[in-house]
């Protein structure tokens, strides 16, 4: 979360300049006013560690709600850490794989679906297969 400002003016997602910004509001404080150690109270990044269970990151990489390039962040940190994780970076499409055109959407959302379905059966198993 310490990264969000910098990458959101190079990006261009939603303002990060203004006190409305949601890690702000979920702050309670703004900018430069955030103490270092409550903005890594709330980054997701800063509690990575081995123990984590698998983890599915899917991106769009025209994300304007926060930059993609957070996700990107967050895959290198549990790469670190040794916590198996899938990064899936999905072109041209914006938060919750909104794309440019239905079809578009509607590819990335399937994308993101099937993903998720092999995921999920690749990390805790098929239930329709254990039953056979």
């Amino acid at each position: 979360m310490d990264t969000i400002a910098a990458q959101a003016k190079k990006a261009k997602p939603m303002s990060r300049d203004v006190p409305e910004a949601p890690e702000w509001q979920l702050l309670g404080c703004f900018a430069n006013e955030c103490k270092p150690k409550q903005i890594a109270a709330a980054s997701p990044v800063t509690y990575v560690d081995r123990k984590d269970p698998p983890m599915l990151l899917i991106v769009g990489t025209e994300d304007t709600t926060l930059p993609h390039q957070q996700t990107l962040e967050m895959a290198q940190k549990l790469n670190s850490a040794g916590v198996k994780h899938e990064l899936i970076v999905l072109p041209d499409v914006n938060h919750s794989f909104i794309g440019k055109t239905p079809e578009q959407t509607r590819d990335a959302n399937l994308k993101a679906l099937a993903a998720t379905f092999k995921f999920i059966d690749q990390t805790i198993g098929n239930a329709q297969s254990a039953k056979r």
